[in-house]
């Protein structure tokens, strides 16, 4: 295994499992709290593990040859794409009264570009044939 895929199993999972702690045990207080000041500091609590994942995922992409670069290039802006369309299909919904979205629904954004930047990197690898 090469040193920056060290690196980044040393920083990603981590990161991700204080994620998953602070929204099993901080997340839970926001509605049981009431004042506002407390609520806005609960909330944005799992914000710092995810910019520490961030982080470990810069890191490793800056480290990594030209090819992954590109790789991960080509997944972002094609994910970024995926996303924004569905954002904005959801939104012309949304404007026409068509279906109801309430703020809540940005909490998806970045799970859906995360998750489709995944699907999108696989399937870029196997075209590339790239590890």
């Amino acid at each position: 295994m090469r040193a920056i895929d060290k690196r980044y199993l040393r920083e990603f999972p981590p990161a991700m499992a204080a994620y998953t702690v602070v929204m099993l045990t901080v997340w839970p207080l926001v509605r049981t709290t009431d004042d506002h000041t407390l609520r806005a500091l609960i909330v944005m609590t799992p914000v710092i593990p995810i910019g520490f994942a961030i982080r470990a995922i810069i890191r490793h992409i800056l480290a990594a040859d030209e090819m992954m670069q590109r790789l991960h290039l080509e997944s972002l802006a094609i994910s970024a794409g995926i996303v924004g369309v569905a954002s904005l299909i959801g939104g012309f919904l949304a404007a026409a009264e068509v279906i109801t979205l309430d703020g809540s629904i940005l909490l998806w954004v970045f799970p859906a570009l995360a998750g489709s930047f995944g699907l999108v990197r696989s399937v870029a690898t196997r075209r590339y044939g790239a590890d």
